[in-house]
């Protein structure tokens, strides 16, 4: 598929409708752990359509559902994934 991407974005230009089909697969069809380990390979304009894409989707979710099941599976479950427990910060519960 990295092939696929490559020819797509080296031969059409921007807004081509088989440019923005190849984009939708990666951002709404692929796995995380392939996109992490297939990065190096993709073409940057890809990569910048995808970053984009990537954060026009997460940017339209509710301001409010930070926290909730969507989003703490997105963190792996963690619910302490932005500060470390120490003496003045006991592990959270639940």
């Amino acid at each position: 598929m990295i092939s696929t991407v490559k020819l797509v974005y080296d031969l059409l230009p921007a807004g081509n409708p088989l440019r923005r089909l190849v984009l939708h697969v990666y951002v709404y069809l692929s796995s995380k752990e392939w996109m992490l380990e297939n990065t190096d390979e993709m073409p940057k304009t890809f990569l910048a359509d995808y970053v984009k894409e990537v954060a026009k989707t997460v940017l339209e979710q509710p301001k409010t559902a930070i926290g909730k099941a969507s989003h703490r599976a997105t963190l792996g479950e963690r619910k302490c994934f932005f500060h470390i427990h120490n003496d003045d910060c006991p592990g959270c519960e639940g």
